[in-house]
């Protein structure tokens, strides 16, 4: 792994750590709720695919918590390509979103 790439993770990593927790809140809405736990369950069942198509959608939604998932799917190479850059231009913009709730 390159140097970039580690401090890629690294930064990745304390982002979501740091500045991501009050957004990863459940999802409100039974069928929003219904399938993120059916992602989560895929998730760690090792089934990524499956997890994808509960969580690509409700991410596009903006549904906060499936992004975050998606990043460290990136981030890991869990279903998806290994992709850092990828992975923390989605915690960017969850940051991004959460400034904006703030102050809207």
């Amino acid at each position: 792994m390159s140097t970039r790439a580690k401090h890629i993770r690294h930064a990745a990593t304390a982002f979501c750590m740091l500045a991501l927790s009050p957004l990863l809140m459940p999802a409100a809405g039974q069928s929003v709720e219904r399938s993120f736990r059916d992602g989560t369950r895929a998730y760690e069942a090792g089934d990524y695919a499956t997890a994808l198509r509960h969580w690509v959608p409700l991410a596009q939604k903006g549904e906060a918590t499936a992004q975050f998932n998606l990043g460290k799917m990136y981030e890991n190479g869990q279903g998806l390509p290994q992709d850092y850059e990828k992975a923390l231009g989605m915690l960017i913009r969850l940051k991004e979103m959460g400034s904006q709730r703030v102050s809207g």
